[in-house]
């Protein structure tokens, strides 16, 4: 617990001091709230998004540039991607040979 309890303070510390603005849907000026862009301890604040926990699909063909996929929160789409390799893929091999988890495993007939 105690790994997970400092993991979780110093990520939130840090981006509560660094965090860069972020584009909320709707809205072209982007919202700033850490403190190296002029916030205050009792106005700072860390902005959640769509963008920001990936609950959107932003792939680098739909951007003009790397930088607008950056920007509009494209590498925020790794979870996503981690989660399809995971699920998809690595079941094919590893699973049906050990833990009986995904359709491969279960449904093992030899």
């Amino acid at each position: 617990m105690i790994p997970t309890l400092s993991t979780a303070t110093s990520v939130f510390l840090i981006a509560f001091i660094a965090a860069p603005p972020v584009v909320i849907d709707g809205i072209r000026e982007p919202v700033s709230g850490s403190q190296l862009y002029g916030n205050n301890i009792i106005y700072g604040a860390i902005v959640p998004t769509s963008a920001a926990i990936s609950l959107h699909f932003y792939p680098i063909w739909e951007a003009a540039f790397v930088d607008e996929w950056s920007y509009n929160g494209g590498p925020t789409n790794s979870p996503v991607a981690a989660v399809t390799a995971v699920s998809l893929i690595y079941p094919i091999g590893s699973f049906s040979d050990g833990m009986p988890l995904g359709i491969s495993g279960t449904f093992n007939f030899p």
